[in-house]
């Protein structure tokens, strides 16, 4: 795939973490995502002084980038699953980044349709502070939302519509339109 951050396709990538911008250390910054997060918290999980701090073992701590691929004890899907906790009330909610190469929404919306749910409400927008916050379709018993401009982790790259599904999800109110 060359040299793009698989989990937000439009994410840089991390080339040097040294020389990556610090101004805004020791705080979380909702405006601006730091591609080389994941060196930065082995770094601080290997320090022997926050290990310390855990009460834990000296231990060599690293990213399971490996183990990811030679996952093998699961099973190949997930459908039969969501069938049956549909077919028993249970209503869902699936969400994903539209910027998401490594469970791309296309995929998702693929592996729903072979369900064969009747659809409620048509492929649409969702809006938040009057932008496109993503888009959704409604099914019998399944939500399937997008979230424009989040990645895999949709809280890190887009907090405030991450925010207002959660919300909407808990007052079981289909997103529309949003004010925050």
């Amino acid at each position: 795939m060359g040299d793009i951050n698989v989990y937000n396709i439009y994410a840089p990538i991390c080339l040097n973490h040294e020389e990556r911008n610090t101004s805004g250390a020791g705080s979380v910054c909702i405006d601006f995502f730091d591609p080389c997060w994941q060196d930065i918290l082995v770094s601080y999980l290997n320090d022997s002084a926050v290990q310390q701090a855990f009460h834990v073992r000296p231990t060599s701590w690293d990213i399971c980038r490996e183990y990811i691929s030679r996952w093998n004890d699961s099973s190949v899907s997930i459908l039969p699953i969501i069938k049956y906790l549909i077919e028993n009330g249970l209503r869902l909610w699936v969400f994903s980044g539209d910027t998401d190469a490594r469970v791309p929404v296309t995929s998702s919306r693929y592996a729903f349709n072979t369900l064969n749910l009747p659809i409620e409400t048509a492929w649409r927008p969702w809006y938040l502070n009057e932008e496109v916050g993503g888009y959704l379709e409604a099914y019998e018993g399944l939500l399937i939302i997008t979230v424009r401009g989040a990645g895999h982790s949709v809280p890190s790259f887009q907090p405030r519509r991450a925010l207002a599904l959660f919300k909407s999800f808990l007052g079981g109110i289909v997103p529309h339109y949003y004010s925050m």
